[in-house]
């Protein structure tokens, strides 16, 4: 048995996991996660900057709008939009827009997995091929991350499996703490109030999301 025979095998039960959620979720379902996935991320790397632009001119928005709630006046909007700086700086691009392909992502799971967009279909092998795809196209995007997170923790994880379990659990809360307190510092130029306005909406918005797949059911 050679390194090559391992890594197939490690691949094979890696993409039968993907590969049996395909067939419980059907083809419709993960062929949409995957075109979904694959334009997204070319639209990503092709047209990165304009979603950057955009996101830093809606928190700059949001901080004005904070600061005219909590006055109760905006004066100059357009100077005091161009003078704040941006919350997205640069060498920060890539990360962000890796987040947003990974929440695309996840929502695209979210609503092929609904009740109403299953509908009508059946588990077929070619649910299963193409949730396998989804798993190679995952591990491709991730793999350059884990390959950091291996690197990071002393790239002897083949040696003793119980020792890389417990250095990825305390390397995961590490990365999961200084994650938090950049988020904090990111946030903190945003007025409270804006952030009030923000998460109202989003939790109005989940709740009529909540709402109609209940009807759905019914």
């Amino acid at each position: 048995m050679t390194e090559d025979t391992q890594l197939l095998f490690a691949v094979l039960v890696y993409l039968s996991f993907f590969a049996w959620i395909g067939w419980r979720r059907t083809a419709k379902a993960e062929l949409t996660v995957f075109l979904t996935a694959v334009l997204a991320w070319i639209l990503m790397q092709e047209r990165g900057n304009v979603f950057v632009r955009l996101t830093n001119l809606g928190i700059k928005f949001l901080r004005l709008l904070g600061s005219g709630l909590a006055t109760g006046e905006i004066n100059n909007a357009e100077s005091e939009l161009q003078q704040q700086p941006n919350a997205i700086g640069q060498g920060a691009e890539q990360t962000f827009l890796f987040i947003l392909w990974i929440i695309i992502l996840f929502v695209t799971y979210i609503i092929t997995s609904r009740p109403g967009f299953l509908k009508g279909t059946k588990k077929t092998a070619w649910g299963a091929i193409w949730g396998a795809l989804n798993g190679l196209l995952l591990l491709a995007v991730l793999l350059p991350r884990l390959t950091a997170l291996y690197l990071n923790s002393g790239g002897n994880f083949g040696e003793a499996p119980l020792r890389t379990f417990w250095t990825l659990l305390t390397q995961f809360f590490t990365y999961l703490f200084n994650g938090i307190r950049d988020l904090w510092n990111w946030l903190q130029p945003i007025s409270p109030m804006a952030l009030l306005v923000v998460i109202t909406a989003i939790l109005a918005l989940a709740a009529l999301s909540l709402r109609k797949g209940a009807k759905a059911k019914t």
